[in-house]
C-alpha cells in the first residue's frame, strides 16, 4: 500500500505506447517477467519451469484517503480485472542515476473513478547485469533477472468536499494503491530489513519509504 499525490517517480526515458492488449514477456538470466494485457497481472517465474514456479502480482484496489487516512467510498477503483493495458516497446539502457543495465517498458490503462477518468501506469525494469542502484536514499545490490516496477497515477480528481459516511463532508489527500501477491508459501521475513522470502528461491525486497514510492522488487534464484 502507497500514498501519494502526483507524480513521485520521474522517469529518464520515453516510452511510446502502441494500441494492443496483448501479453507482454520479456526473459531475462532465465527468470520471464510476463504482463497480461487485460487486468495488468503481473507473473515473474522461472523460464524453464513455468509460472507456477514463481509469483503472480495482482492489483487489487486504489483508494482516496483524507489527511487523517479515512477511506473516501465514493473514490476507490477496484475493477483491474477488465481493464484494457497497452504496452510500451520494450527498450535497454541504464537505470535511472546508474551504469547498470535493464530492459524496461511501460503498460498503462484508463479508469474513470466518479466519472473523472485518470491513467494507471506501471513500469518494469529487468536487470541485466550486477549492481547498485539507489532508491530515495537506499542502496540495493541487483542481479540479473531481477525485476523491480513502479506505479504512477495521473489525473485523478481529488475530493474537495465529497461525501463520506454518515454524510460527512471530506476532502482527498492520498491515493492507496493496495495489490495482491501470491507465491507458493507465507511469506518470511528475510535476513535483510525489508526483504521476504516467498518460497522456491523467490524473494520481495520492500525499500523503507514504501509509503512514499510504491516499489517492489521481485528475484528468482536460478537453479
Amino acid at each position: 500500500m502507497a500514498g501519494f499525490k502526483s507524480l513521485l517517480w520521474a522517469l529518464a526515458f520515453v516510452v511510446i505506447v502502441v494500441g494492443t492488449y496483448a501479453d507482454k514477456d520479456i526473459t531475462v538470466a532465465g527468470i520471464t517477467t510476463k504482463v497480461k494485457g487485460q487486468s495488468g497481472k503481473i507473473a515473474v517465474y522461472k523460464a524453464s519451469e513455468g509460472a507456477d514456479s514463481g509469483v503472480t502480482i495482482t492489483y487489487d484496489a486504489i483508494k482516496e484517503v483524507t489527511a487523517a487516512g479515512e477511506d473516501i467510498t465514493s473514490h476507490t477503483f477496484n475493477n483491474f480485472a477488465t481493464m484494457d493495458f497497452t504496452f510500451s516497446d520494450v527498450t535497454a539502457g541504464n537505470y535511472m542515476s546508474s551504469s547498470v543495465n535493464a530492459s524496461m517498458f511501460s503498460f498503462m490503462a484508463n479508469m474513470t473513478v466518479d466519472g473523472v477518468m485518470a491513467t494507471l501506469t506501471s513500469y518494469i525494469y529487468v536487470f541485466r547485469e550486477r549492481g547498485n542502484i539507489t532508491i530515495d536514499g537506499e542502496d540495493f545490490m541487483v542481479t540479473p533477472g531481477l525485476m523491480k516496477f513502479n506505479v504512477k497515477v495521473e489525473d485523478w480528481a481529488f475530493c474537495n468536499t465529497c461525501k463520506n459516511k454518515g454524510d460527512q463532508a471530506v476532502s482527498g489527500e492520498y491515493l492507496d494503491v493496495y495489490i495482491e501477491i501470491k507465491a507458493k508459501h507465507l511469506p518470511q521475513k528475510g535476513n535483510k530489513n525489508g526483504t521476504y522470502e516467498l518460497g522456491d528461491g523467490a524473494m520481495m525486497t520492500v525499500p523503507k519509504e514504501v509509503s512514499l514510492i510504491f516499489m517492489l522488487f521481485y528475484s528468482l534464484a536460478r537453479s
